[in-house]
């Protein structure tokens, strides 16, 4: 049940809000990331997301930005590859599994579609069960795994790299 929220791209007054919902990932051992972050801190990983090519999206809703996603730069410098993009989505916890994570994703797809990439890829822990789940339901196929390389909160884990052709359009899941 998607909750009211319109999708937009993000500004800078958002960054509070987006230190919030990525350090709630931290505290969740949903990210790779240990440690939690300052806004202060959040400022250049921001400030790489205003590159037009490379956009921060948000979802805002009555509560404020209650999700977002990003697209990101893979192997930069490289350009047999330049029309590869990461997509990574965050949903804040008192926000999750209402849709948001879904939305954000097609619409990341979308964005990234429409600015000529032609494969996307999302990174994510395996013990990420709700992001593995979503991602298959939608299409993406797992195209690789690292297996037993992180440690968070005390427990191993593996990392997953997950992806899709932005060229066919998504199904309707």
């Amino acid at each position: 049940m998607l909750q009211d929220v319109t999708i937009r791209e993000a500004r800078s007054e958002d960054l509070p809000a987006l230190t919030r919902i990525y350090n709630q990932a931290i505290e969740d051992g949903a990210t790779a990331d240990t440690v939690a972050y300052t806004i202060a801190e959040r400022q250049g990983w921001f400030q790489a997301h205003r590159d037009p090519n490379y956009p921060l999206y948000v979802a805002e809703g009555d509560d404020g930005v209650v999700a977002y996603a990003t697209l990101s730069k893979y192997r930069e410098g490289r350009p047999a590859v330049r029309t590869t993009v990461e997509i990574s989505y965050y949903v804040a916890r008192e926000h999750r599994r209402r849709g948001l994570g879904r939305a954000l994703l097609r619409h990341a797809e979308s964005a990234a579609r429409s600015l000529g990439f032609r494969h996307g890829y999302a990174l994510l822990l395996d013990n990420n069960i709700s992001s593995v789940h979503l991602l298959e339901k939608l299409g993406w196929a797992r195209w690789g795994h690292f297996p037993g390389i992180a440690t968070v909160h005390g427990e191993t884990c593996g990392h997953l790299v997950y992806g899709r052709s932005l060229a066919d359009e998504p199904t309707s899941s």
